[in-house]
């Protein structure tokens, strides 16, 4: 399994794609709005990420198949207005592998703890 920080273009655009894969044979699921999602995740339009930060991830099998994504985050007025440090994860997506959502949190739990 490969994990890659969603960085590029084509990586955001596979970010957006994970759910579509993973949920693909759920005829309960709604796909998020993709302008939405790219919102959230722009410093000038979501003011908690002015004074913090955020990454995604995506994972990949080892045949370049996407399977995974999650994203980490935090507000340092926020993250320090608690006795402990705190930050968030969320758009965790993977499919039903222990291993690669293992990957995928402590990947996420590693960003945040620096």
């Amino acid at each position: 399994m490969i994990i890659t920080e969603v960085i590029l273009p084509g990586q955001i655009k596979s970010f957006l794609e994970v759910p579509r894969i993973i949920y693909k044979n759920d005829p309960h699921w709604v796909c998020p709005l993709e302008m939405e999602t790219e919102r959230i995740f722009n410093p000038s339009r979501n003011k908690l990420f002015r004074n913090g930060n955020a990454r995604r991830w995506i994972l990949t099998s080892d045949d370049n198949k996407l399977i995974g994504r999650i994203a980490a985050f935090y507000n340092n007025d926020l993250a320090k207005a608690n006795t402990q440090p705190t930050g968030g994860i969320g758009w965790f997506e993977c499919i039903n592998d222990q291993e690669a959502a293992n990957l995928l949190f402590d990947t996420a739990k590693k960003w945040l703890s620096s």
